[in-house]
């Protein structure tokens, strides 16, 4: 399926030429589009690779791979094939315009070229110059296999080529550079990027960092280990969340590992099923963030490292189950009422008692040296102040939640 809807992207750039080749003309056409687009290269035979001086894509299985050893990511040849397929053909140039033509009038000092084999013929296409007096171009289309040669007047449509309302708009430049860009891409924009491949699941994600505790996620439940304390639920979405942007993680590059004797600082360590990751802090002395897998090293920023070590408590709703009905008492320990605040009034304390805790802990039945006490309904929680903000015990939970926010 995939050869074929590549075939159907190219047909548009090579089609018209190959009609011609073949039928010799197009008032046998009636419609220009249609004849502009018109290809069978169901003769032509399976993708098999694709070249340029910059890359070399080649088809291996079902995948392709460029520069040998770097997976393709789909996206980014679909992206180019679909801006190939911008490329229209105007007119094939006659034997008599070519022998009046200097080859320096046609041909582009760039030497940018763009070769597709297939398992039956080989199609390239050599970007010539622009033409002066309208925003087409002169492009060489030739079949490595029967030697055949045509030079084409082309267009690139669909795209921003100035406002009609400038002055020589009509001879602009802009399309013409777009197709140059597309012509000198190199290999790293095709490289597949997304180091995590579990879109059609995985069993078990071990996850392991210096600052944070070891955990699992199972791929079947959904659900995380070492269990949660109690009382504390489990968000389904908050793990998908995540599962999604994993999935979803794009390096700002993808390069093989040169030398792991210069990876520095180990960050942590994530393993999917029976691949086995590893981030680290510097390579080759340079500050960044680095994830190995295999052969491969793909550098991240902060936010991605951020979200590959996540801590497990993420996934868990630590927010306390209050009684909306009844107010808050808050209390000293020698039972004097400080204040009795509405649930629905804005001050530090109704914010702690409805926000969500920085992180829940067991208190295992620990003595709790408490400053105040927070009464509402049935409930009670006891409430100390450190530097590291606030901390409240839940008395029926036995379930420390510890907050950021201080009381002054």
């Amino acid at each position: 399926m995939r050869n074929i809807a590549l075939l159907v992207i190219l047909s548009s750039l090579v089609g018209y030429v190959y009609f011609f080749e073949e039928k010799n003309s197009i008032e046998a056409y009636r419609d220009r589009e249609k004849a502009e687009s018109l290809l069978d290269l169901r003769s032509a035979g399976e993708m098999l690779s694709l070249k340029t001086a910059k890359f070399h894509l080649e088809k291996r299985g079902e995948n392709f791979f460029v520069d040998s050893d770097f997976e393709v990511a789909q996206n980014q040849l679909d992206t180019f094939f679909s801006q190939l397929e911008n490329i229209r053909v105007q007119r094939i140039l006659t034997q008599e315009e070519l022998k009046n033509l200097n080859p320096s009038n046609l041909e582009s000092p760039l030497k940018l070229d763009v070769s597709v084999s297939f398992k039956n013929s080989i199609l390239n296409f050599s970007l010539g110059k622009k033409i002066e007096f309208n925003q087409n171009f002169y492009l060489k289309i030739t079949n490595s296999q029967t030697k055949n040669e045509k030079w084409v007047i082309a267009k690139y449509q669909n795209t921003y080529s100035g406002k009609s309302s400038e002055k020589n708009q009509y001879r602009s430049d802009i399309a013409y550079k777009q197709i140059i860009s597309l012509f000198s891409l190199g290999a790293d924009f095709f490289k597949n990027k997304l180091p995590f491949n579990i879109s059609k699941g995985f069993k078990v994600i071990k996850i392991e960092s210096f600052r944070n505790r070891p955990y699992e996620i199972e791929g079947t439940s959904l659900t995380s280990v070492p269990t949660k304390p109690n009382g504390i639920e489990e968000s389904k979405d908050r793990i998908n969340f995540y599962l999604k942007g994993l999935k979803e993680l794009q390096a700002k590059s993808v390069s093989k590992v040169l030398d792991r004797n210069k990876l520095k600082d180990s960050l942590g360590k994530i393993i999917v099923d029976d691949k086995s990751y590893e981030m680290f802090r510097n390579y080759k002395g340079k500050r960044g963030y680095f994830l190995t897998l295999d052969k491969y090293i793909y550098e991240f920023d902060g936010a991605a490292f951020r979200h590959i070590f996540s801590p497990q408590q993420d996934f868990w709703i630590k927010k306390f189950k209050l009684d909306s009905s009844s107010e808050l008492t808050i209390k000293d320990m020698e039972d004097n009422v400080v204040l009795v605040s509405k649930i629905t009034d804005k001050n530090i304390w109704t914010q702690v008692m409805l926000g969500e805790a920085h992180s829940v802990r067991d208190n295992n039945k620990q003595k709790f040296k408490a400053y105040y006490k927070v009464i509402n309904g049935k409930k009670t929680f006891l409430v100390r102040q450190s530097d590291g903000g606030l901390e409240l015990l839940d008395v029926d939970l036995d379930v420390i939640f510890h907050f950021l926010e201080k009381i002054k």
